[in-house]
């Protein structure tokens, strides 16, 4: 997928969220600021793979990572619409910082994968798979 496309789509599918608790920023802020921390923490777990041993002991903490991605962008998608407003507010605040966040990933995942091991690290976070890498995951098995 797309850098750019992940970004917008992550920011704006954040404004869909809607939560139970009340929280002291509103909840399509809250998403988004919790999508930002769990880019963040993939991004320093990106980081601790040097080898094949470290890209091992990535992979639970990558998965758990990926699957909370997973699991936010479905609570976003699947919530209330923010008002245009708050939609416009969320991406002038959130999204260069998503950007930042991205290009990071970006910049990590391409190193990962030249590290043995790290393209089988990378494949526990589906959701910044591109279509070539889920499909070869597919037909692997894997």
């Amino acid at each position: 997928m797309k850098l750019s496309v992940l970004v917008v789509s992550v920011v704006l599918a954040a404004g869909f969220v809607v939560t139970q608790q009340p929280t002291t920023v509103g909840p399509h802020e809250a998403i988004v600021k919790e999508m930002l921390a769990t880019i963040d923490d993939i991004n320093k777990i990106l980081k601790t793979i040097q080898d094949s041993d470290t890209a091992t002991v990535a992979r639970p903490e990558l998965k758990k990572n990926g699957d909370k991605m997973v699991e936010l962008q479905k609570q976003a998608t699947e919530g209330m619409q923010p008002t245009k407003d708050e939609k416009d507010r969320l991406a002038k605040e959130y999204a260069p910082k998503m950007d930042a966040a991205f290009k990071k990933f970006n910049e990590e995942s391409i190193r990962v994968k030249a590290i043995a091991g790290g393209k089988e690290a990378l494949a526990e976070l589906p959701l910044f798979l591109d279509k070539e890498d889920k499909a070869k995951i597919k037909k692997d098995g894997k």
